[in-house]
């Protein structure tokens, strides 16, 4: 099947999401304005020899058997703002010279793809995620307006950290998973940093310099950081995820003390972690300490705590129950064999209506 349009000189929008039968597209209006084909597998031929110059918004998601170039989408459409081209197995390169307004450019799963050079300093959003050959990365000129930059898996890419921070002072959200080469990061360039993805960074050792504005970090996976910089306050940090972070030196009160805002806290794995109190958290709603084998005390939790995980908490006897948690709808303690009820025994009976695994 192809589609002609012809005699739709005002088109502006046109969406063929998902028209798996579609092979051709022609005799597009020089007012076209968006362009949906994503999960158009079987297109073959997209006529771009007419210039589209409104087009501001193209997404060819999934559209691997498309016989066009990237240099004829840049000529055809330089008012580009918004260029997604996920799955695009066979792009080698991309130069956006002639995209000056690209504002969210979406590279995922571009496998072979290994280099990509003059960006717009108009951009905005830039997700590389699982395009894993990316080797050079056009850093050079600044970035001023980039906010978000997804780099999981991209662990060929011949950029330093300090590059990073340089070129995008104004990232919120940065996310180098997989990165195993990455050894330190220094955050003191990135005083808008909101949500900081370093899972699986497994050669990382130290992260320093945390902006205030931190919302998220996850170091899920990361197994050698040893140094966490939690000298100064996080008030707007409310997810931390540690998960298998076992070597990192930091005793929980640093963590209570440094983000009292913290509503999800993951301490899978902290073999070593001997108690845990919560007084200082009062807007806990998520505790997770699967498999901390040494723990044998959790105080003071806090009345907006709604899901709790000490599954494999083997030797935990005492768990303050002596608050109300009217929020509590999940409890993991299986395994928890020890646990001691109130009279001392060691049974331990569940609040009604709370999900709860023992």
């Amino acid at each position: 099947m192809s589609t002609l349009i012809a005699g739709l000189p005002c088109m502006q929008e046109l969406t063929a999401f998902s028209c798996t039968s579609l092979t051709a597209l022609s005799c597009l209006s020089t007012s076209l304005q968006i362009l949906w084909l994503n999960g158009c597998c079987n297109v073959e031929t997209l006529n771009l020899n007419v210039s589209l110059p409104n087009l501001h918004t193209l997404n060819l998601s999934g559209c691997t058997k498309l016989k066009v170039s990237p240099e004829a989408l840049v000529t055809s459409a330089p008012s580009l703002r918004v260029l997604d081209l996920t799955g695009w197995s066979s792009l080698k390169s991309l130069d956006c010279e002639g995209l000056p307004c690209m504002q969210w450019l979406d590279l995922r799963y571009c496998t072979s793809l290994t280099a990509l050079s003059c960006l717009s300093t108009s951009l905005q959003i830039l997700s590389l995620y699982g395009s894993c050959n990316v080797e050079r990365l056009n850093l050079n000129v600044s970035l001023p307006n980039l906010h978000t930059l997804n780099l999981s898996g991209c662990t060929k890419l011949k950029v330093s950290p300090e590059a990073l921070v340089t070129s995008a002072p104004s990232l919120r959200v940065l996310d180098l998973t997989g990165w195993s080469s990455l050894k330190s990061l220094d955050c003191e360039g990135l005083p808008c940093m909101q949500w900081l993805d370093l899972r699986y960074c497994t050669s990382l050792t130290a992260l320093s310099c945390l902006s205030t504005s931190l919302q998220i970090l996850s170091l899920y996976g990361s197994c050698n950081v040893e140094r966490l910089n939690l000298n100064m306050s996080l008030p707007n940090l409310h997810t931390l995820n540690l998960s298998g972070c076992t070597k990192l030196k930091v005793n929980p009160e640093a963590l209570v003390t440094s983000a009292p805002s913290l509503r999800e806290l993951d301490l899978t794995g902290w073999s070593s972690l001997k108690s845990l109190d919560c007084e200082g958290l009062p807007c806990m709603q998520e505790l997770t300490a699967f498999s901390c084998t040494s723990l044998t005390a959790l105080s003071c939790l806090s009345t907006s705590l709604q899901i709790l995980w000490l599954n494999g908490c083997c030797n935990v006897e005492t768990l303050n129950l002596n608050v109300s948690l009217p929020n509590l709808h999940t409890l993991n303690l299986s395994g928890c064999t020890k646990l001691k009820s109130e009279s001392g025994s060691t049974c331990y009976h569940p609040r009604p209506h709370c999900g709860c695994w023992i």
